[in-house]
């Protein structure tokens, strides 16, 4: 488990989408950004961290949270929304794949009837 600051490192307010976004530092002393957790538990919801994160190694240990829990309903939207678009990166896949496909057809097809032209 991580140890939660209790914000006291905060400085200053400012304001970004209509939500009050705290500047926060971590415990290294370097500015601490606002990140979006996407486990499955926690889907969209924001949080700070420590600002000389990299992948899952965390210099100081610095974790606070930004928003509320998601509730369940909220977590199962989101969850959805994230599988419909990789089903539409999918398809989009497959579409780009038989245009290739497509043209390659249209390409040889002209080849063919040009030489039939010339034959003629």
């Amino acid at each position: 488990m991580t140890r939660v600051n209790d914000g006291s490192q905060s400085s200053t307010s400012t304001y970004s989408d209509a939500t009050v976004r705290r500047t926060l530092y971590c415990d290294c002393g370097v500015l601490s950004p606002l990140r979006t957790s996407w486990t499955e538990e926690n889907l969209g919801r924001r949080f700070y961290g420590c600002g000389q994160y990299q992948g899952r190694v965390r210099r100081c240990g610095f974790f606070k949270w930004h928003d509320p829990p998601v509730n369940t309903r909220k977590n199962l939207m989101i969850s959805g929304l994230l599988s419909q678009i990789e089903v539409l990166k999918k398809k989009e896949m497959f579409l780009i794949r038989c245009l290739g496909l497509c043209v390659i057809v249209i390409v040889l097809l002209i080849i063919v009837i040009g030489i039939m032209v010339i034959k003629a």
